[in-house]
């Protein structure tokens, strides 16, 4: 339960449910997931910086309710759609609206975190004074094995809903744009062999189409 007092959060009221199994999470990489997950985050931060022009428009608050707010409009076709396309400066650097959609998709999939789940991320990675692992656990009135049982399982759902094990370098980008183009090249020019062979059966010199003998 998210309760408030003086404007403050009764982190140890919080609710912890739909936190994955323990059992679940041995088959995830902990590692792997906090840096992945850290790489989004970071991306964030760095979005405001590049398109200083839109500060306005790219910032985003976690609030003492843990009600992730942002500030742009949610121009996305599919309001569904959570993945990550790519983390790429190179393609971020350049659309202002890649970087509002990601805003969107990173609030999406945090409205699907537990209640003690968005706590603790927000604890550590968006409170105006970041708090140590100690000062979570002990706040929580939780224990510490309980306690990176619940951090790891946020990095797990974050990474999941947001596509960050799929996300599309620039390279790979790039990569896949050729191959495409390469695609669509190929069936053009089969479209003008077989259009060609056409030609070669049949005899147009009158301008009518008969079978050539």
């Amino acid at each position: 339960m998210i309760k408030l007092v003086d404007g403050k959060l009764v982190p140890s009221l919080l609710s912890y449910g739909g936190v994955i199994p323990d059992a679940t999470m041995k088959d995830y990489n902990y590692i792997t997931m906090k840096n992945d997950f850290e790489k989004v985050v970071d991306t964030l931060s760095t979005n405001l910086i590049i398109h200083s022009f839109y500060e306005e428009i790219l910032k985003y608050d976690v609030t003492e309710d843990l009600q992730f707010v942002v500030y742009c409009k949610d121009t996305r076709k599919n309001k569904n759609d959570m993945e990550l396309y790519t983390l790429s400066r190179e393609f971020l650097d350049c659309n202002l609206y890649m970087c509002e959609e990601m805003l969107h998709k990173f609030k999406d999939a945090w409205n699907r975190l537990s209640e003690v789940e968005k706590y603790i991320i927000k604890c550590l990675y968006f409170n105006n004074e970041k708090m140590t692992d100690e000062e979570i656990f002990t706040s929580l009135s939780s224990y510490k094995n309980k306690f990176h049982s619940l951090k790891k399982s946020a990095y797990i759902k974050m990474n999941s809903y947001l596509g960050v094990n799929n996300v599309v370098s620039a390279k790979t980008f790039n990569e896949q744009f050729i191959d495409a183009y390469k695609l669509i090249t190929l069936t053009e020019n089969q479209t003008i062999f077989e259009q060609a062979k056409t030609d070669r059966l049949y005899d147009y010199s009158d301008g009518k189409k008969r079978g050539k003998k």
